[in-house]
């Protein structure tokens, strides 16, 4: 049977991009949660080491909306931290002020470090219910707080630099502490900007390449080029490799991603490229190479490996992550993000992934 007719579960998109909800069908949420933590442990809570610290997601509980990719990586991230006294802060679609309060009155007494996450429309509601009470706190140090989405068919909009300066004010962080994350239900992977950065570069994991599309002729802009987003996100091999989004920006040397803004004239955020119809048309990528086909065999054989998937370790993961991209390798043969794939994920260690 293809690993495609196996599916565990679907996260469904917002929605404020057209009239339709898009759906991402996901084999098995342990898959999901290998990739997904891998970015938030890194970005998020890299000092926290085993001991971990209270969070506060600004989202519906996952156990309420099991269709919400955001709010079931949230709990993967209470799950890294099972120790901590987490929150779910919103209820209904609304946030749930009085006990969000009662969270970091009671954190901002301690010293572990905390991590608030959640979308910016959420943060909106959270920080004009402070300012209009005069509440301000100061989390605790090494704290971080994270950001999401933008504000696609709602009716209030701040600039992200704006909102950066009233989480600033009224959590007493700087700045350098507000970590952006770029993300979409389409994707198994996440992009995280990084304290380094000032100029709010994100960056993706190894597996993953983002390229500038040149909306009229569909061609790959150069390095700091402006075009229309697309990226390919090789987590994604039991869907579709390859998403073409709405999303403006450009591409740095490092591959790191700069966002400036949506575009109006392109196809809707996610809309998902078929692999035959999209590799050919992207540089490095040459047309589709007998290692996908070896890849998808691969795959299909999962059922057959002993254990798999609920007794797998991490250690399991990086392994079948290994043959995946051998069989894949040859595809990729120019570009040096691809070229470095397979050296970074033999590299990654237990100790990073946990």
């Amino acid at each position: 049977m293809c690993i495609r007719d196996r599916i565990s579960t679907s996260f469904l998109t917002s929605g404020t991009s057209s009239d339709v909800r898009g759906r991402h069908a996901i084999y098995d949420l342990e898959w999901y949660r290998f990739f997904s933590t891998f970015g938030m442990r890194q970005a998020l809570y890299p000092e926290w080491g085993l001991g971990g610290g209270p969070i506060l997601a600004l989202l519906s509980p996952a156990s309420e909306t099991p269709e919400s990719s955001l709010s079931c990586m949230a709990q993967f991230a209470m799950d890294d931290v099972p120790e901590g006294s987490h929150l779910w802060g919103m209820e209904d679609g609304r946030v749930v002020y009085e006990e969000c309060m009662e969270w970091m009155n009671a954190v901002c007494s301690q010293e572990a470090p905390v991590l608030i996450m959640g979308t910016s429309f959420a943060w909106v509601h959270l920080l004009e219910e402070m300012q209009s009470n005069a509440h301000q706190f100061c989390l605790p140090e090494g704290s971080r707080v994270m950001e999401t989405g933008g504000f696609k068919g709602r009716s209030r909009e701040v600039a992200p630099e704006e909102l950066h300066r009233w989480m600033s004010e009224c959590l007493g962080i700087n700045e350098g502490q507000i970590i952006n994350e770029y993300g979409m239900t389409e994707l198994m992977s996440q992009l995280y900007s990084h304290p380094q950065h000032a100029d709010g570069r994100l960056q993706p994991p190894p597996w993953v390449r983002v390229l500038a599309i040149e909306p009229g002729s569909g061609s790959p802009q150069a390095s700091g080029e402006m075009g229309v987003l697309a990226l390919v996100d090789l987590a994604n091999l039991t869907s579709t490799v390859v998403l073409k989004t709405l999303d403006l920006g450009w591409v740095n040397s490092d591959g790191s991603v700069q966002l400036r803004g949506r575009a109006s004239s392109v196809s809707p955020r996610g809309c998902s490229l078929p692999m035959e119809e999209s590799l050919p048309r992207l540089p490095g990528l040459g047309q589709v190479h007998p290692g996908i086909e070896a890849a998808e065999t691969w795959l299909n054989g999962w059922e057959e490996k002993p254990g798999f998937p609920a007794h797998w370790t991490v250690e399991d993961w990086v392994g079948a992550l290994q043959d995946i991209l051998a069989h894949l390798n040859e595809a990729f043969t120019h570009g040096s993000q691809f070229q470095k794939v397979w050296a970074s994920l033999a590299s990654v260690s237990y100790t990073h992934l946990r």
